[in-house]
């Protein structure tokens, strides 16, 4: 999983594209570095990014994105983007089938499927709930593309080798048909640059690494979800996990739903939003902002270097990491 990440290299300064603008304080505290370090590590060190330390993008200041605002620039931006990806070869594995160019639907036996991993980059792909007792999977206009079971794991690889512009991500399309009474165990998708969505998906545990593109979840249950991204935005809509946790390196992350347990967002720069639907005397907070904004509820934090604790005897922690941009947390009060 970790080694595709590697095999994505993605234009330098990607990130004007999201409107993300730091002070100068702000990088003072270290904002960009934590930036390029998360960026770094979740594409495998082959993202370099450059940040305007005074900037902003189109009049938009830090404090003033929302995810609405980023999703929107980076739709547009990824069509006339350039994508540098490499083959990877040993991703694959040799005793199965690859196929290339259109790939007529085929069924796959969910029997014994326990966990679902994608690895992904230049591709769309779509996750769609299908009343069929066994997956299935029909492509067009792939490079590479790998579907088996192997060890109790659905296994889905796909790779578009060279240059490529985000329209032509587009272009390249993967169904993947899941059973809608079906609940994995793990689920880990890596998605190096390209697009992701998802009608529904379930399991205890669900990971998501972006390095660039977009990612869209339209319903998502689960004990732990796991969010960590470089770049470009990640949408979750109708959701109930137990515990979240979302690691932005920049671009937008939004999160709507139930979380019956801890939360911990870590945003380096970009637009954070959640909107649970749980009430706020429900969790415990404590909120860091070395720069940019942070909103909880009715309360606003701004400027440098601001912390802040609330004990409201609760079971559950909220903790807020921002180094800079903007954090929004809401609650159905």
């Amino acid at each position: 999983m970790k080694a595709f990440m590697k095999t994505c290299c993605i234009i330098v300064l990607f990130l004007l594209g999201f409107g993300i603008a730091l002070t100068v304080a702000g990088c003072a505290l270290g904002g960009a570095d934590k930036v390029s370090e998360v960026v770094k590590d979740v594409t495998g060190g082959k993202v370099d990014i450059g940040l305007d330390p005074s900037g902003d993008f189109m009049g938009v200041k830090v404090g003033d994105i929302t995810s609405d605002d980023v999703i929107d620039k980076v739709k547009g931006i990824m069509d006339n983007k350039v994508y540098d990806i490499e083959d990877f070869g040993s991703m694959y594995d040799n005793a199965q089938t690859t196929f290339t160019g259109d790939v007529e639907k085929f069924n796959i036996s969910a029997n014994g499927v326990d966990r679902l991993e994608l690895d992904l980059g230049g591709c769309t792909m779509k996750l769609i709930t299908t009343s069929d007792q066994d997956f299935a999977i029909d492509a067009k206009n792939v490079d590479k593309l790998q579907a088996y079971v192997k060890n109790d794991t659905l296994h889905v690889i796909s790779t578009k080798n060279g240059s490529i512009k985000g329209a032509e991500i587009k272009k390249s399309v993967i169904n993947l048909y899941v059973p809608e009474d079906i609940s994995f165990d793990e689920v880990k998708i890596e998605l190096g640059a390209g697009a992701l969505k998802v009608d529904a998906i379930d399991g205890d545990k669900i990971e998501i690494k972006l390095g660039a593109g977009e990612a869209q979840v339209k319903s998502l249950g689960c004990d732990k979800l796991e969010v960590k991204m470089g770049a470009g935005s990640v949408k979750i809509e109708d959701a109930a996990v137990k515990k979240l946790e979302a690691n932005v390196g920049a671009g937008s992350f939004f999160y709507e739903g139930a979380v019956n347990g801890d939360v911990k967002l870590d945003c380096s720069a970009g637009s954070t939003e959640v909107k649970l639907t749980n009430k706020e005397k429900e969790f415990d907070q404590k909120i860091e902002c070395s720069a940019g904004s942070v909103k909880v509820g009715s309360k606003t934090y701004a400027g440098l270097s601001k912390t802040e604790k609330i004990d409201n005897k609760a079971d559950a922690d909220l903790e807020i990491k921002c180094s800079a941009g903007s954090v929004r947390v809401s609650f159905n009060n």
